[in-house]
């Protein structure tokens, strides 16, 4: 027996996807950067991992700072599609 489609089971069923995207990629992350930080710290000790998150950190200002904003102030890649319609 299938049961109806409601109009926003499509939605819910997105949204699962994007949550499951997002959490294979923190997880990912997080084990990289495990990784990377147990390698930098057997190599250069402690100021290694200081200086490797120092690069990271300034990293990612960097890449929020050369993101284009919109009029309203958001980024554009914290808006929504809806938002361009």
């Amino acid at each position: 027996m299938e049961q109806p489609q409601l109009p926003g089971d499509r939605a819910r069923g997105d949204v699962g996807r994007l949550k499951t995207a997002y959490m294979t990629c923190a997880y990912l992350g997080g084990s990289a950067g495990s990784w990377l930080g147990a390698r930098v710290w057997a190599l250069a000790g402690w100021w290694g991992v200081c200086t490797l998150l120092a690069l990271l950190t300034a990293l990612a200002l960097a890449r929020h700072l050369a993101a284009p904003r919109s009029a309203t102030g958001a980024s554009a890649l914290s808006r929504s599609p809806a938002a361009d319609r």
